[in-house]
């Protein structure tokens, strides 16, 4: 019996039959997958939002009143990872990281921005309608971002 594809190897049991072991599963490679992925989505997830977190806190040093174009440089971040997935130009899992600090830094300023302008610009009788139409249209985002990021990460990982 030699190990060519499919030739299994014959055992003996204590009554002398022979019996052909069931093929098992890769169980530990598929357990190890799953907690590199979980990880990785752990760690990715700790860079965004700690730096939203802290361009939260610094919120009064940097509120502006004039109007940015901030969606340009998400909308750069998300051109440059995908080249990223599919050239694979990134040498370092790390320069993701910082690249995802920075998003969240981009992100945190946006929300600061965004409520700091509704609180200035807006009505006393409008105010709380448009920050909760704001907060609602925040978790709408974030949701359908998230239900997306489910079919784009199988499709990603297909072309790997």
């Amino acid at each position: 019996m030699g190990g060519c594809a499919g030739s299994r190897r014959r055992f003996s049991d204590s009554e002398g039959e022979e019996t052909v072991p069931e093929p098992r599963l890769p169980l530990l490679d598929h357990q190890g997958a799953h907690w590199k992925n979980a990880v990785g989505f752990w760690l990715l997830g700790l860079c965004n939002n700690f730096s939203y977190v802290v361009m939260l806190s610094a919120a009064h040093d940097i509120l502006s009143h004039k109007r940015t174009s901030g969606n340009q440089s998400h909308c750069l971040n998300l051109v440059f990872l995908l080249a990223d997935v599919w050239f694979g130009f990134l040498p370092s899992i790390y320069l993701v990281f910082l690249i995802i600090l920075y998003e969240g830094l981009l992100g945190g300023a946006a929300y600061v921005n965004t409520f700091h302008n509704i609180a200035l610009e807006t009505s006393d009788e409008h105010r709380e309608f448009a920050m909760a139409a704001t907060c609602i249209s925040d978790t709408l985002g974030i949701s359908l971002s998230g239900l997306l990021a489910l079919p784009l990460h199988d499709f990603l990982c297909q072309l790997s």
